[in-house]
């Protein structure tokens, strides 16, 4: 592995990237070390500052929280020390009241101690359970809900509590009240029983959640951490997470266990996470307080700490690299673009010289060098294209003196036949049609020719043709207007014509047939197709036709090979001739050529020129 990454190093990678690779080494190999060494030093500092700053909010939030409990008893406790309430509610027959004028002043007295309570921002609600003679007194006086029967207390779990222990106060968690108190009341209730000879009172103060709540989450310190309050009987009193209070919730009894420090913070396990808990036990009541923050938290500070650690050196190494890739560029900058010009010769014909270099050092002479290399390519390159286009000038017009000769043959054959005959009229009809047929062909010399110009010539072809075969050759031209005035190849329609009159209709049993020439647009191609209903090509015959290697009994076969390498040769492979035959059916011979009322070319342009 070793060896094959040295290989990589030393041949596959560029003399720049080299020497950044070499400079990175050499800075980031040190602050590698520094962080590992650091790092255990930085998580430990960061983590017991952290619980101490935790461990002081609980000690906050205890006090915060006592002091909020301590609130609500004392209000509580002035409900109950008030003296006519309590005179009035160990009265065993409070219709016998003494004074009638005491009761009402009392009342008026208490109930302004009770609506001062409840105003108080961490009361929801006051309730004051009687039985039901006590209330039938006081609801002669007063209408106030405040003032309640004990049937909505009865049956509820805190009722049960009180009811069954000696105990004259009690502090409720919400799963203790009713759904009827929890809806309209509050979530939690401080609450005095007093307890005559035979009557029974409860002074009930409720409170929100929302009191407790954003004392508890003052001491949240990060997101997945949770702070929730126990009673004595495992009951959860409030919690900043209801999920996470369950996942790291810990026996009532066990806490102080599990937990013997107040003041500092136990590192526990929860389904393999270790997880710091701390606890505070509340002033005056049975709560504990509970604090739980995954050892993760703590940790990530650390990480933190390090990553900015991180973060400044990586811009202190970016400042370093530009530095280095600065100096570096004298050295690689001009090796790099010889070798950038060396790639783009994958791209483009021919390679592009540098600037006469400045200096004569080892770089300056590779760059001369190079010079000189280029403008060797160059010349030969260009001489290879003069030599290349002079190959397919000769080529062309070679093809094009096949086709010529072949036409002229058959041509006099027929005249020469007309001859024998007798048929002086025709001969010069003939010799006429003849004399115009090649004064097209010639065109002043021009290899190329217009599509009306053509199809007079191929029209003249099949004139002379229907002379010889008494007019059983019914030729038809569909060409649109427009496309009569591009230039293509002169001599492309006559030879697929008169293979169509040769080996089509001149081979059926009656010797007579159809020739249609249709024409259209395709985007820029101009698109021709000569049909006949002559007795078709054999498939055999139809592979090897354009290929000018197939056997024909009337030699024109090498015609149609002649005029579709001529195509071929001018525009490109992708134009040309395609046979399509159905066996004593029918043949069809579609042409594509590119279209261009001038010559547009390359090659066209040549050809004009030198037939010149």
């Amino acid at each position: 592995m070793i060896r094959k990454l040295a290989h990589i190093y030393k041949y596959q990678l560029s003399l720049r990237v080299k020497m950044l690779i070499t400079h990175l080494i050499l800075t980031l190999i040190p602050a590698l070390l520094i962080t590992i060494f650091a790092y255990n030093q930085m998580v430990s500092v960061t983590t017991n500052t952290t619980l101490h700053s935790l461990n002081t909010l609980a000690d906050q939030t205890r006090t915060n929280i006592g002091s909020t409990i301590n609130q609500l008893d004392s209000m509580a406790d002035g409900i109950c020390d008030n003296e006519f309430f309590s005179s009035y509610v160990y009265t065993s027959h409070p219709a016998q009241y003494e004074n009638i004028y005491d009761l009402s002043n009392g009342l008026a007295t208490l109930e302004n101690i009770l609506i001062t309570c409840q105003n108080n921002p961490l009361v929801s609600n006051i309730r004051v359970y009687m039985d039901d003679a006590h209330i039938d007194v006081l609801r002669k006086y007063t209408s106030n809900p405040i003032f309640e029967t004990l049937a909505p207390a009865q049956g509820t779990y805190w009722h049960g509590i009180l009811s069954s222990t000696n105990s004259h106060a009690l502090l409720c968690p919400p799963m203790y009240l009713s759904p009827t108190e929890l809806k309209t009341l509050g979530t939690h209730a401080v609450i005095r029983r007093i307890r005559g000879m035979q009557t029974e009172c409860y002074v009930v103060l409720y409170f929100n959640q929302s009191v407790i709540q954003p004392i508890l989450l003052q001491d949240l310190p990060y997101n997945n951490s949770v702070i929730y309050i126990t009673n004595s009987r495992n009951e959860i009193v409030a919690s900043t997470n209801t999920m996470l209070s369950g996942t790291y919730y810990i026996p009532y009894d066990e806490i102080t266990t599990r937990i013997p420090s107040t003041t500092r913070q136990t590192k526990l396990q929860f389904a393999g996470e270790n997880v710091f808990c701390g606890c505070k036990i509340i002033p005056n009541t049975d709560w504990i307080m509970v604090s739980a923050v995954p050892e993760s938290n703590l940790t990530s500070d650390g990480n933190q700490l390090v990553l900015q650690f991180l973060a400044l050196y990586a811009l202190v190494l970016i400042i370093c690299v530009i530095i280095c890739q600065a100096l570096s560029a004298s050295v690689t900058g001009r090796i790099s673009e010889v070798a950038d010009k060396m790639e783009q010769v994958r791209y483009s014909s021919l390679p592009q010289p540098l600037e006469v270099p400045q200096g004569s050092d080892e770089v300056c002479s590779l760059i001369d060098s190079y010079n000189y290399m280029t403008n060797e390519i160059q010349r030969l390159i260009t001489e290879q294209q003069r030599t290349a286009n002079e190959l397919r000038h000769s080529e062309f017009h070679a093809l094009q003196a096949q086709i010529n000769p072949h036409f002229l043959y058959n041509t006099l054959d027929m005249i020469n036949w007309m001859a024998k005959s007798g048929e002086t009229q025709h001969i010069s009809e003939a010799v006429n049609l003849l004399s115009r047929f090649y004064r097209i062909t010639l065109s002043k010399g021009s290899s190329f020719i217009t599509v009306r110009e053509e199809i007079e010539h191929v029209t003249l072809y099949v004139q002379l043709q229907n002379m010889r075969f008494n007019d059983k050759l019914h030729f038809y031209v569909d060409v649109p207007d427009e496309m009569l005035d591009y230039r293509i190849p002169k001599l492309v329609f006559q030879p697929i014509v008169e293979n169509s009159i040769l080996h089509g209709i001149l081979e059926k049993p009656i010797k007579e047939g159809n020739i249609v020439i249709m024409g259209w647009m395709e985007d820029e191609t101009l698109v021709f197709v000569i049909s006949d209903d002559g007795v078709g090509i054999s498939p055999e015959k139809l592979r090897t036709i354009l290929s000018g290697t197939g056997s024909s009994q009337h030699g024109s076969n090498i015609a149609i090979s002649n005029t579709h390498k001529r195509i071929r040769l001018c525009y490109g492979d992708q134009y040309g001739l395609s046979y399509r035959s159905t066996p004593g059916c029918e043949t069809e011979v579609e042409i594509r050529i590119p279209a261009s009322s001038e010559q547009s070319s390359a090659m066209p342009l040549m050809l004009e020129h030198d037939s010149n």
